[in-house]
């Protein structure tokens, strides 16, 4: 029985810490493009609806008015630069994904020339990479001694 609370305590402590690693990856990414989010939105004609679902939980609508939206949050955010170049090395370094995984979903959509769906289609196969590594990969202990429950 003590194996199974043992392995219970890691699989909780797992996805806290998951979770706030996400969370905290979340909040700067929403300090960065708060600021942009009223002038996107205008810009754009994005539903506010749709865009609130995107700041709160990274929520993507396929509609053309919500991919103008975070093209223009992505290039006031650094992102993107204004002829289109995705920045594959601020991307490499949220959370949970590495420049390996990015390059895939990059190069996946690297020929698409609407530079607002090319940017949709990169940013949402990046956000649903961190999602699936978030459900799969280990958290690595900082504590160079770490307790262990067995």
């Amino acid at each position: 029985m003590d194996k199974i609370h043992a392995i219970m305590l890691f699989i909780v402590a797992f996805m806290l810490l998951t979770a706030e690693t996400l969370d905290q990856h979340m909040e700067e990414r929403n300090k960065k493009v708060q600021p942009f989010l009223t002038e996107c939105m205008c810009a754009s004609g994005a539903d506010p609806d749709e865009v609130a679902k995107w700041f709160a939980n990274r929520t993507y609508s396929s509609s053309a008015c919500f991919k103008i939206f975070t093209q223009c949050a992505a290039q006031k955010s650094g992102i993107m630069s204004v002829d289109g170049e995705i920045n594959v090395a601020a991307l490499s370094k949220y959370p949970m994904i590495s420049r390996e995984q990015v390059d895939a979903c990059h190069s996946a959509h690297n020929n698409t020339r609407d530079l607002a769906d090319k940017l949709f289609q990169v940013t949402k196969c990046v956000q649903e990479t961190i999602n699936e590594n978030a459900k799969n990969e280990p958290v690595l202990c900082e504590d160079p001694d770490p307790i262990i429950y067995v």
